[in-house]
């Protein structure tokens, strides 16, 4: 049934060991199978330096297994080649016949361009922000300026008829 499921997946035992890996998630993560299965921990095929900085890790460890209970959670991770990636990770316990955990699913919906297609509109959010306050401070000094040369022209004004009825 996993070889049907086009999102990227993988499982790990209980040693955190992976045991299953899709082509998706390998695609995403930029390692083989090879490479993977039987070798590397979950938080290494997500190319993270320890489980300590593994943002799948702590609530696999701390809310999946012990309450047996999925979790999902937006997480963030490196791609082999460096390359940052956002991804909806979702992490559910397969359970024996006892109710204990034979292995963790782990399914990955990659939303980087989501990601980077947000900061984009955040940075113009913030170009506009700026240019519109900008032309708020222009038109308040105009409207000071215009008041300035009104009382200007009505000062001379008065001056010029004082003139002719002298």
């Amino acid at each position: 049934f996993r070889d049907a499921i086009p999102l990227p997946l993988f499982s790990v035992d209980d040693e955190r060991i992976v045991q299953y890996a899709n082509d998706a998630v390998c695609k995403l993560t930029g390692h083989t199978k090879e490479e993977v299965i039987g070798k590397l921990k979950g938080f290494e095929m997500l190319n993270y330096p320890s489980v300590e900085v593994c943002e799948v890790c702590k609530p696999v460890a701390e809310v999946v297994v012990p309450n047996k209970q999925p979790w999902e959670g937006e997480v963030k991770f490196h791609h082999t080649n460096g390359e940052e990636r956002f991804v909806i990770a979702s992490a559910f316990p397969v359970l024996d016949q006892k109710g204990e955990i034979l292995e963790v699913i782990i399914m990955l919906q990659d939303i980087t361009e989501l990601r980077q297609n947000q900061n984009i509109i955040e940075k113009q959010a913030n170009t506009l922000r700026t240019a519109v306050s900008t032309i708020n401070e222009i038109t308040e000094l105009l409207a000071s300026a215009s008041e300035e040369l009104s009382a200007q022209v009505e000062e001379t004004s008065k001056g010029a008829e004082f003139q002719k009825e002298s």
